[in-house]
């Protein structure tokens, strides 16, 4: 039976509470009990791979014999719970054959701003702020090409059809 990592930040917070409370009833002082909830970026890169292995329809044993690691690993990989450091990023994705940028797509811009590094780096915001202004997309470009990234396959033929429409001049009438 496999367990589908937490899809909500919700489920995420239940789960970690669940956890932080094991560690209180493992009798050790208070003060040796260290809390550190997940990096929302590695719990992305986790899903991703929870995704793609689903999709695949490998299971977890399958991926941890071919990357040399168990199958309980590659669940705190799925869960964010470990972090997948770039060589063994550089290998999941050549197991499942494709790019390293896979298991960032779709992440969104919230779960950027929460890494750790971007909290306490000031300079951090800058920079994104910088990056956007360079790239010359207004706010409303840049929300509607994320919209656009998280549609469905079908949702997207349909916008693309709309534009070409319009490009095109050749609109329905009703819409005119």
């Amino acid at each position: 039976m496999s367990q589908i990592p937490p899809q909500t930040l919700e489920e995420m917070e239940k789960l970690d509470k669940i956890i932080y409370n094991n560690f209180q009833n493992s009798g050790l002082p208070r003060n040796q009990i260290k809390y550190v909830k997940p990096n929302p970026v590695d719990v992305h890169i986790g899903r991703r791979l929870n995704q793609i292995r689903e999709l695949n329809g490998y299971s977890r044993q399958y991926v941890a014999d071919n990357l040399d690691i168990s199958p309980q690993q590659v669940q705190k990989y799925e869960l964010g719970k470990s972090r997948l450091y770039g060589s063994r990023l550089y290998d999941v994705a050549a197991l499942f054959h494709v790019p390293v940028d896979f298991f960032f797509d779709e992440m969104p811009d919230i779960d950027a701003y929460q890494s750790p590094a971007s909290t306490r780096n000031p300079y951090f915001q800058e920079v994104h702020a910088k990056h956007k202004k360079e790239i010359g997309l207004s706010e409303i470009e840049i929300d509607l090409l994320a919209t656009f990234r998280k549609l469905p396959p079908i949702y997207k033929y349909t916008v693309i059809l709309i534009k070409e429409m319009i490009t095109s001049g050749k609109l329905p009438t009703e819409w005119s």
